[in-house]
């Protein structure tokens, strides 16, 4: 049945059937001038299964991180930056987390629905100015905190977890066994950056 078609479709134009040969003209009777209407809904059903199938040309593109027009003093720099051995925990997470669990644990799609962006930004230069800024007084919605906060952990110029222990992290997810599953974590963990 879909014998006509070709193997690729990466091609982007209308004809990914080309001209029909001689034999599928006499099969379908147009040889003749006849009139076959099953065969032009056929076709017809051939042409959108292929543009249903075709691939986009494009190639995918490394995200890069968000470039600001004001240079940051607490955003997009080393996560060794923004910690200490009395704090070590950056002071933006600790204030995000709290104001969501105080303000938004009922809040629908706390990480998934998207804040204003305009709001992210302003929030995050309003805390590089001043970092004892109080998210509650300035009356930021709970999706704004939230994107804020992923915002940080994407502008980071290395991954949270280190690209190297990435793999080990989805083999161990693997395993099916609960405690070997725990211990195979545990090591991964060890393995971390300490800084």
């Amino acid at each position: 049945r879909f014998s006509s078609f070709r193997t690729s479709f990466s091609v982007g134009s209308d004809d990914e059937l080309g001209p029909m040969s001689k034999k599928s003209e006499e099969e379908s009777g147009k040889g003749d001038n006849a009139v076959n209407y099953g065969a032009d809904v056929e076709d017809h059903r051939k042409r959108n299964l292929l543009r249903s199938l075709r691939r986009t040309t494009r190639k995918p593109t490394k995200l890069k991180p968000r470039l600001s027009l004001t240079k940051s003093n607490y955003f997009g720099v080393p996560l060794v930056a923004v910690v200490s051995n009395e704090k070590p925990i950056p002071i933006f997470i600790e204030k995000c987390i709290d104001y969501i669990e105080t303000q938004g644990l009922s809040t629908e799609g706390i990480y998934r629905v998207s804040g204003n962006k305009s709001e992210m930004e302003s929030l995050q230069r309003q805390f590089d100015q001043d970092n004892s800024l109080d998210l509650v007084e300035k009356d930021f919605t709970v999706n704004t905190v939230a994107g804020a906060l992923k915002s940080f952990f994407s502008e980071l110029p290395d991954p949270l977890v280190p690209y190297n222990m990435q793999v080990e992290l989805v083999e161990a997810h693997k395993i099916n066994d609960r405690e070997q599953k725990l211990q195979t974590l545990k090591e991964i963990l060890k393995k971390f950056p300490k800084e």
